[in-house]
């Protein structure tokens, strides 16, 4: 089990994503973060009971249920979340920011510089 240091998100298998000029790198599959941990849980991650040695990360099937189910919740509350406009917008702006060397802020961003650009682009550029 690993953690991103990045989004925080929890994953078993980290995708293996080709680069160009550096080979293959492992990724967060959320946030394709290159920052992430091994994770050894002593605890159960449902109720925080300390583990008997034979259990991984649950004590009983029960907190193995409902704690797959809290984690699916919150893996796609994120996913919803970099789906969003806010969030797209907000990376389309730091890109921006890095490839150009400005320091438009949000407001400034959506009301001088978005308008004018085209979809091209935002996709092309971008």
């Amino acid at each position: 089990m690993y953690q991103c240091r990045d989004c925080g998100s929890h994953f078993e298998v980290a995708i293996i994503k080709n680069i160009k000029g550096k080979g293959k790198i492992r990724v967060c599959p959320e946030c394709f973060g290159v920052w992430f941990t091994t994770i050894q849980h002593t605890h159960c991650r449902c109720c925080g009971a300390k583990l008997p040695v034979t259990a991984v990360e649950y004590c009983n099937e029960h907190c193995e249920r409902r704690g797959l189910l809290m984690w699916q919740r919150e893996r796609d509350r994120r996913k919803k979340v970099a789906k969003s406009s806010l969030y797209t917008t907000q990376s389309l702006l730091e890109r921006y920011n890095k490839r150009y060397h400005t320091r438009y802020s949000y407001g400034q961003f959506v009301t001088l510089i978005l308008p004018t650009l085209t979809k091209e682009q935002i996709e092309n550029e971008l």
